[in-house]
């Protein structure tokens, strides 16, 4: 299970999380939405861009954390739920805890073990890796035949910076893939900003 930060209402987070219940003492049905964390009991959730969880809402990961037990939003009953926490974060967790912007004591609790990816732009050689993979993914998904890159594209791709990393260039090699009919993709098929920033690095280095 999944849960965004970044794309999620920062006032909707909470519910999202830990779910919604209102206790009706009327013939009304009572109002019930399962969190995420319920969602994946016995599993697994993933938090991505945790550094966009307000304080209020860390606050409360924290307490399942300690216990594995959390109340929903509204609700009276304690929920024991036990499921595995894996986060991700675009920013550094230790800077934002020095500057009191994340919670220190869910940082020592979720940093058992840290896995530092370096971005796409510091590992050139998986770009050629994944834009091949990706090509083979959606010209499958979309029924089409498999067209290649040329060598001046794939260099093209290789020298942007990818500022949105590996969600970027996926999305990038299926929007190639979807408005291309050719056999082979060529620099016109590049998104214009994708151009006009790799030509603007390539005119800075000369």
């Amino acid at each position: 299970i999944t849960l965004n930060c970044s794309v999620i209402p920062p006032a909707l987070l909470e519910m999202e999380l830990l779910g919604f219940q209102k206790e009706t003492y009327t013939a009304e049905p009572q109002t019930l939405q399962i969190g995420r964390i319920e969602q994946a009991l016995g599993g697994t959730l993933f938090i991505e861009d945790i550094d966009k969880m307000p304080l209020p809402v860390q606050g409360k990961l924290l307490n399942y954390m300690v216990d594995h037990s959390f109340y929903r939003v509204g609700g009276v009953e304690k929920i024991t739920s036990p499921t595995r926490i894996i986060t991700s974060t675009s920013e550094s967790i230790e800077i934002l805890v020095k500057h009191g912007n994340f919670s220190e004591q869910l940082y020592f609790h979720l940093s058992v073990i840290t896995i530092d990816i370096p971005p796409l732009r510091s590992r050139k050689e998986d770009i050629i890796t994944n834009a091949k993979n990706f090509i083979q993914e959606f010209s499958s998904k979309y029924k089409k035949p498999v067209p290649e890159i040329s060598s001046e594209t794939m260099n093209q791709l290789v020298n942007y910076d990818w500022p949105g990393n590996i969600r970027e260039l996926r999305n990038t090699i299926e929007r190639l893939v979807l408005l291309t009919d050719q056999s082979v993709i060529t620099d016109e098929h590049l998104p214009e900003n994708m151009k006009s920033k790799v030509m603007a690095k390539q005119s800075t280095s000369q």
